[in-house]
């Protein structure tokens, strides 16, 4: 099997505030996150496929993990290794557990949309 990385530094270099609902990455994965105040509150990982996932995240120290076994996550420091079965969900965060898991929509003025990446 394949193993397919997904870099959340990459993602989540600058700070601020970012949601990411059921972002569909290779391997068949559906990936949510958040990130607030420039940390990373937690990131979900839902398998399509059965396939092994790799995150390169943001998290230090010890992560934690709801929705399936501890025994099908490995750590190397931030790099994540998941081993779920097509339809398993994995939550990942670090610290005290947040309050709730919900992605919410952010807001912005459309003063600040840079939709084309063309200076003013």
């Amino acid at each position: 099997m394949k193993s397919f990385l997904i870099d959340f530094i990459f993602l989540f270099c600058r700070l601020i505030p970012i949601s990411l609902h059921h972002l569909r990455v290779e391997g068949a994965f559906l990936v949510s996150a958040v990130r607030e105040n420039g940390y990373t509150k937690f990131i979900e990982v839902k398998s399509l496929a059965g396939e092994p996932c790799i995150l390169q995240t943001d998290f230090e120290g010890e992560v934690k993990v709801l929705g399936v076994d501890k025994g099908k996550m490995g750590q190397k420091v931030s790099r994540i290794t998941l081993r779920l079965r097509k339809g398993e969900t994995a939550i990942l965060y670090v610290g005290e557990k947040p309050t709730d898991f919900n992605i919410k929509e952010l807001t912005s003025s459309k003063e600040s949309w840079n939709a084309w990446g063309e200076g003013k």
